[in-house]
Parts: C-alpha cells; structure tokens; sequence
C-alpha cells in the first residue's frame, strides 16, 4: 500500500495529475476498507477541482457524490471501521464539506443561469437556461437538505437554510419554500 501511496504522490509533485488519480483510484479499490481511503477521494477531488491541475468540476461532482455514498454512516467502509471513531470522524467531516460545497457550486450555478435566461435573446435560449437552472436548483435544494439535517447545528445553518429556501422557492415549492424562510425571518 506504501509503495502506491509514494507512487501516487510521486506523480503529483511531477504535475502528472491523470496518473495520480489512476494511482489513487487503484489505492482505493485494492483497499476498500482501509481507514484512510476518504482522504485518499479528497485528494482526487481536489485534484479534479483544481484549474491548475485537472480542472474537470463534473468529475469532481461525481466523486463528491461518491465519498457521500461510499463512507456514510450506513456504509460498508463506515461498518469496518466501527471500532476507528478518529477514522469515521474524519470521514463525517470530509462528507459534510463536500456536499456543502456541491450544494453552493449548484446554488451558485443556478444563478448564473437564471440571469442568462433573463438576459438571453430568443425565447429558445431563455427556455434552455431556464431548464439548466432548475435542474441546478434541485441539485443544490436536495444537498441543502442532505447537510442540514446532517449538521443541524453546523455554524453555517442559518445561511444554508436561507439558502435552501431560495432554491426551493425557485423550483415552485412554494409552501417548503415558506417552511424554510419562516425559519430565517
């Protein structure tokens, strides 16, 4: 495991950022239940993220997706790990910043759209931003409500649910959407 964890680091100090993440993805399937291996996602996160180095956002949503699903705490990684609470610890946290930041990338996407559709020419283009945006908002509405009910007194929880509630009254779930702004009035 060593060898492949230099290897992987290794490609990353050279600038080689594909083979760092085959490397890492190798890692994560060889040692499916090791008590590292959310960490060892988050640097293929960051790695997609990053302009300067894969800059690929959707693969980077994709695997923000996958460290939800395969280190929750239902999950097969979270079962072995039962008896490692610094491990599951670390993972929580991971989980929570990530789907807070799907749920502002989509938020912030979303709005993006919607000035496009306001600000396009034909009618063609309004509906086609329009539908990107909705699709955005539903995105972030439902990782807002993932984190808030996670993190319930996370520090940012006023915000989110503001926030929340904006996607929400966007996407035409108006009586959510007043549930969800009776609470930051």
């Amino acid at each position: 495991r060593e060898i492949l964890v230099r290897l992987a680091n290794n490609y990353g100090t050279q600038g080689e950022w594909s083979k760092a993440v085959l490397t890492s993805r190798k890692l994560l399937d060889l040692f499916p239940n090791h008590p590292d291996k959310p960490q060892l996602l988050e640097k293929i996160i960051s790695t997609y993220a990053d302009p300067s180095k894969l800059n690929n956002l959707n693969l980077a949503m994709q695997a923000r997706a996958e460290l939800a699903q395969k280190f929750g705490p239902s999950s097969r990684w979270a079962k072995k790990n039962e008896t490692n609470p610094r491990a599951r610890g670390k993972a929580e946290k991971l989980i929570g910043n990530n789907i807070y930041r799907t749920a502002l990338y989509r938020h912030t996407r979303c709005e993006v759209l919607r000035k496009q559709s306001v600000d396009s020419k034909t009618p063609e283009e309004k509906v086609t931003f329009r539908k990107l945006a909705l699709q955005n908002c539903l995105v972030a509405a439902a990782n807002y409500n993932r984190f808030l009910k996670r993190f319930k007194h996370h520090k940012e929880a006023y915000k989110l649910s503001y926030y929340l509630a904006d996607t929400l009254y966007f996407t035409s779930q108006f009586k959510d959407a007043a549930i969800q702004f009776e609470k930051v009035r």
